[in-house]
């Protein structure tokens, strides 16, 4: 006698219609970039959302970010 194994994937969207996490948002940024002897670049930035995500009274999301960059000209 055989057995049978059955496998399955399942897949889970943060971002349905039902879902209390909302994919819009509104960022407030500032940075800053130096440059060396025309070689080198070097960036800095800081993004701040000003909405909240979740729609729960209980919490509040927001999303916040520092960015970096660091570039070779040529």
């Amino acid at each position: 006698m055989a057995s049978k194994i059955i496998s399955g994937s399942t897949t889970y969207d943060r971002l349905q219609d039902n879902d209390s996490l909302q994919r819009f948002d509104v960022m407030l940024g500032a940075g800053v970039g130096l440059q060396f002897n025309d070689m080198i670049r070097f960036q800095v930035g800081y993004d701040m959302g000003m909405l909240n995500r979740y729609n729960s009274s209980n919490y509040t999301v927001k999303r916040n970010q520092l960015t970096a960059g660091l570039a070779f000209l040529f």
